[in-house]
């Protein structure tokens, strides 16, 4: 695979450094609940998608799509407990598109053409482990992950581990999922993040108040959009403007705001 346009590693002094650093002052970002809606059938790959496969730490292959940008920014893309890689593929693409970051999405173990079994365990933060690992191996630095619902909670676990991590943008994350403690997590360490839920989803709106209650979160990180959609589902539901929008103005904020 060619990646002569390497990301250049970011510095310190950049915009994203101290806007993590003024969120250690401000709570950040989560979100609810425990099963993600998936697409009823499979989202086409787009013909920019190259397939990759990435190593955990214990032996499993997982099978993922990375969507390159001039950019040196890489968003790690981790999908709901239903749903697989798929669910991310319009999104991924459209901002590989638009320049604002190359995205690599990524089966969990047990899930499209990635080895092992189905867990509900610390194994999923494993694998989200991997996929840092494997955009940090091309030469990215500056790297936020997005999870929807299950993915979401392994994204902040996985955050709250690494410091390094720029960000979090979770869709309706669960508090606890499984044996997944994303309370206890974040009340270890602080990571950046920001939680979307739909209104009417209620066992995510318990979720993100659980979250943003755990760390003081920032209104602004709160974000509510109408509907009762859940996880990549809201990308397609009548606030999926909304949310797009919102996920835009986050990732601004997190690699452009001075």
């Amino acid at each position: 695979m060619d990646h002569a346009h390497s990301p250049v590693a970011a510095a310190p002094g950049t915009r994203a450094a101290r806007f993590r650093r003024r969120a250690l002052f401000a709570p950040l970002l989560a979100a609810l609940l425990i099963l993600g809606c998936a697409d009823a059938e499979p989202e086409p790959l787009p013909t920019a998608a190259t397939p990759v496969t990435i190593a955990t730490n214990d032996g499993i292959q997982l099978d993922a799509r990375l969507f390159e940008a001039r950019s040196p920014h890489l968003i790690v893309f981790l999908h709901a407990y239903d749903g697989d890689q798929s669910n991310w593929y319009p999104l991924a693409a459209a901002l590989a598109a638009s320049g604002r970051a190359t995205g690599l999405t990524v089966d969990f173990r047990g899930y499209g053409l990635s080895g092992g079994d189905r867990v509900t365990d610390d194994r999923l933060v494993t694998d989200v482990e991997a996929a840092i690992a494997y955009g940090r191996s091309l030469g990215y630095r500056s790297i936020a992950l997005i999870g929807a619902s299950m993915g979401g909670a392994a994204a902040m676990i996985a955050a709250a581990r690494d410091p390094q991590v720029e960000g979090v943008i979770a869709l309706s994350p669960p508090a606890h999922f499984a044996s997944l403690d994303a309370v206890a997590a974040i009340r270890e360490r602080k990571p950046l993040f920001a939680i979307i839920v739909a209104r009417e989803d209620v066992s995510a709106m318990d979720s993100m108040k659980t979250l943003a209650n755990t760390v003081q979160l920032i209104p602004r990180y709160r974000v509510i959009v109408t509907g009762e959609a859940h996880g990549t589902t809201l990308l397609r539901s009548t606030a999926a403007t909304d949310v797009r929008r919102r996920i835009d103005a986050l990732l601004t904020e997190l690699w452009d705001a001075p």
